[in-house]
């Protein structure tokens, strides 16, 4: 017969998520101020050498303007090293790890009363490695966008005669931008993760079903809701959101249905 998992709430890392976020907005934050300072700072004699060349055919601006671009680029290059990088993710990535088999357990033991996790976990450094160097690669990717983004936004000021009010106003948003990128990229590599070792321990453990299990707030979406409760196979994954955690930004979590 099947017992019922579902008495034992599944639930997701959030905390390990928040943490993430703390540390990826950090990060964020580490070149955004100083590559935002270095901007202001230098636009103003920028934007005066261009609009004294303007009918003298020079552009000596453009060359100031190409220090400041080179000069922020050795910024984010510095505070996105790979070393930094990687330590943060694989420290994170560990921690949702433990989260989830500590979580894994409760759910068995609380409906069959054993530990059938081996905790041996042979495939799990490759699992790793992927979060890690997926991490590194989104994070340096919000970096390289930022970038662009300030260096657009200065010589599009210089060449439309913002005042340094205005320029200040639409760095602004690409701050925005940025930080709302890492909030996102925190969220959805935390879930996703968490997703991937649940399957991959469910496998491996010989659980070949789950019961969807979601975090029952106002954020759940309408077609992860309507999944609550309900048995899948690991072998089968829902069309339209795929397993819990492969859905971008999805809490939802799996409950393992076991045969005993």
């Amino acid at each position: 017969m099947k017992n019922k998992p579902k008495r034992v709430r599944g639930l997701y890392p959030r905390g390990q998520e928040l943490q993430y976020q703390r540390e990826v907005l950090g990060l964020v934050n580490s070149f955004l101020s100083p590559i935002m300072k270095r901007a202001k700072a230098s636009y103003l004699g920028i934007k005066n050498q261009y609009e004294r060349e303007t009918n003298l055919k020079r552009d000596a601006y453009s060359d100031r303007l190409e220090k400041l671009n080179q000069a922020m680029d050795i910024i984010v290059t510095q505070k996105l090293s790979d070393k930094k990088l990687k330590e943060i993710a694989r420290r994170r990535g560990m921690a949702v790890n433990k989260y989830n088999i500590d979580q894994l357990r409760r759910q068995v033991k609380a409906v069959a009363s054993v530990d059938i996790f081996s905790g041996q976990d042979k495939w799990l450094k490759p699992v790793m490695e992927s979060f890690v160097a997926e991490n590194v690669s989104l994070i340096q990717n919000v970096g390289a966008q930022t970038l662009k983004r300030v260096q657009t936004t200065v010589s599009m000021g210089v060449q439309r005669g913002w005042t340094l009010k205005k320029l200040t106003q639409e760095l602004q948003k690409t701050s925005k931008f940025s930080k709302n990128r890492a909030k996102l990229i925190a969220r959805d590599q935390v879930a996703t993760l968490n997703g991937q070792l649940t399957k991959v321990r469910h496998q491996d453990a010989g659980i070949n079903k789950y019961i969807w299990s979601t975090s029952l707030d106002e954020r759940v979406r309408h077609n992860h809701r309507t999944k609550e409760g309900r048995i899948y196979s690991w072998n089968n994954p829902p069309d339209d959101t795929g397993h819990p955690g492969e859905d971008i930004n999805c809490r939802c979590v799996a409950l393992p249905v076991i045969e005993i």
